[in-house]
Order: structure tokens, then C-alpha cells, then sequence
């Protein structure tokens, strides 16, 4: 691993604390909000625009939240 991988992955890391709760709370919004998009989209370039929304949420959201177990 390079020098900018482990400092990026510090830095994931230290968005997983209690601190970042209100980022990770609003992480689940937008993806709720990205959710209800999607089941009115009509257009095939907006379907697939908030497909790809929703798949950067996901991925981030799965950065910064503490995994269980």
C-alpha cells in the first residue's frame, strides 16, 4: 500500500467515528431521496443517471460507516 492509499484509508477510517454520524446520517437521506427519484424517472438518461447517484452513495456510505461484528 502506498503512502496516499494509507493516508486515504486514515482518513476513511476517521470518518467512522461518532463524530462524522451527522455526515453518515445525511449520506441516507440523499440515497432515500436518490431511492424516490428513481421509482418516478421516466427518461433512460435520468434512470441511469440516478442509478449511478446511488451507487456513489452506497460506495461512500460503505467508506465511512463501521462495520459490525
Amino acid at each position: 500500500m502506498t503512502n496516499t492509499e494509507q493516508r486515504i484509508d486514515a482518513i476513511f477510517k476517521r470518518l467512522q467515528t461518532e463524530e462524522f454520524e451527522p455526515l453518515r446520517e445525511f449520506l441516507k437521506s440523499q440515497l432515500d431521496a436518490e431511492f424516490s427519484s428513481l421509482k418516478i424517472a421516466v427518461e433512460p438518461s435520468d434512470f441511469y443517471r440516478i442509478q449511478g447517484m446511488i451507487r456513489g452513495l452506497e460506495m461512500l456510505l460503505g467508506k465511512v460507516t463501521k462495520k459490525r461484528g
